[in-house]
């Protein structure tokens, strides 16, 4: 049972990375819309149906080059069917079935699979020409060729049907899916699928000089389900004080007062203010040893709790540490409602976002918790804002610094925050802080 397991699987191996070996390097790779080469039929077996020159194969309508090799599963059921449609088809289609493998072997093959009728297609034997001029990776490889000898499309298996090759022959231009093999791909290589393909993507990799430190959280919207977060350059405390906070800030910033490093060596968390008391001898040095950049990318629906779940996992497997939010008795600035922000409507629905500058702060379709929380991580305040309005829904908020010039600071935004309908009193209460330690 193990012997035939291994047969079993190298010939799924064989038929996903078959590259022949009697190849020689590609002269010049014909591509669809091309003219098909002015070469000699060469090696045909003599007992397949004949085959004077290519010229004769598609002039009468359609000449199909279909790239075989006896160990490929899928191309001995397309053989077959092939052999049926040249049969059903007589003088308008040609097809011309190409391997690389030797006369002797395909003989052996086709003595195996009397199904297969040999009168209706042309068999070509070790073939170190027609390969390449179409280089591919995997079998079966077919070429259209029309009655004007231009190559009108390259496919698989799945379009070889009677219906598209009835329409071809009719000039009725069926649909049909290029193929594209990669040439050079190489499994022993790290894999860099295309946007386009990719579902789910987690990246983790060491500092890079060459971008800067900065990234970006996208949720979900109406037009795009996907989903994705991604730091450049963030040192690991950045990184997972990301997967608790980071909703809105697109900044490397931290809030200090709400995070705890209970760690051996909290020199690894963050970047000390003053390097010459480390050992360390520069910022350059330290980011170096000590940042990171991560991408997590879902190209599907999925909620941001799960979302950042996944990324807290990936964070505890490559650095170790356990984190989680704790409540500490602080003295807060508690934002509640005024009898004029109870007329406070929800937001009109547009797309969720934040701006942050000297002129004040624009907010759409985010909640008051959401926008407290851009503020404590942008001023790094030791006494955070509380939300306590009860104001569970978004909205839409608008806080306009007339005086711009003199920018931005904690006290201006609560004086805007008051004129716009909210109450700010300084109390104690129990906030949530983060706290990041080893994990014995």
């Amino acid at each position: 049972m193990k012997k035939s397991y291994i047969l079993v699987m190298t010939g799924l191996f064989l038929f996903i990375t078959q590259v022949a070996k009697t190849q020689e390097k590609i002269k010049t790779e014909i591509k669809s819309g091309e003219k098909f080469p002015k070469i000699n039929v060469i090696n045909r077996l003599p007992e397949s149906a004949n085959l004077t020159n290519f010229e004769s194969g598609y002039s009468n309508g359609l000449m199909i080059v279909d790239f075989w090799a006896t160990w490929c599963v899928p191309c001995i059921r397309e053989l077959t069917e092939l052999s049926k449609l040249s049969a059903r088809f007589k003088n308008r289609l040609k097809v011309v079935s190409v391997t690389h493998e030797s006369a002797e072997m395909a003989r052996a093959f086709f003595k195996k699979h009397p199904e297969i009728d040999l009168t209706n297609i042309s068999i070509l034997t070790s073939d170190k020409s027609l390969i390449s001029y179409f280089p591919h990776r995997v079998l079966p490889h077919n070429v259209w060729i029309d009655s004007t000898g231009t190559v009108s499309a390259i496919t698989s298996s799945e379009d070889i049907t009677e219906k598209k090759i009835s329409l071809f022959i009719q000039n009725k231009k069926p649909i049909l899916r290029e193929k594209k093999d990669i040439l050079n791909f190489d499994y022993y290589k790290p894999y860099h699928a295309p946007d386009s393909l990719s579902i789910l993507r987690s990246s983790l990799s060491r500092f890079n000089s060459g971008i800067p430190a900065g990234g970006t959280f996208k949720g979900a919207t109406a037009t795009d389900p996907g989903i994705r977060f991604i730091g450049g350059n963030y040192p690991i405390g950045m990184l997972y004080w990301s997967v608790y906070y980071r909703k809105i800030n697109a900044s490397p910033l931290i809030n200090l007062h709400l995070v705890e490093f209970k760690t051996k060596d909290s020199l690894l968390m963050m970047m000390p203010k003053d390097i010459s008391k480390t050992r360390y001898k520069t910022k350059t040095e330290w980011a170096e040893d000590n940042c990171y950049s991560y991408e997590l990318s879902c190209a599907r629906t999925i909620s941001e709790d799960r979302f950042f779940e996944r990324m807290k996992s990936d964070l505890v497997e490559q650095f170790g540490y356990k984190s989680e939010l704790k409540s500490r008795l602080k003295i807060g600035q508690v934002i509640k409602l005024s009898d004029k922000a109870n007329k406070i409507p929800k937001s009109a629905g547009k797309e969720k976002s934040f701006k942050l500058t000297a002129g004040g702060i624009s907010m759409s379709n985010m909640t008051i918790l959401e926008l407290i929380g851009g503020i404590n991580q942008f001023f790094n305040v030791a006494e955070p804002l509380i939300d306590e309005t009860g104001l569970g829904y978004p909205i839409d908020l608008e806080l306009k610094n007339h005086n711009s010039k003199e920018g931005l600071n904690m006290v201006k935004i609560i004086k805007l925050m008051e004129e716009n309908g909210f109450q700010v009193r300084r109390q104690k209460r129990k906030v949530k802080v983060l706290v990041i330690s080893d994990q014995n």
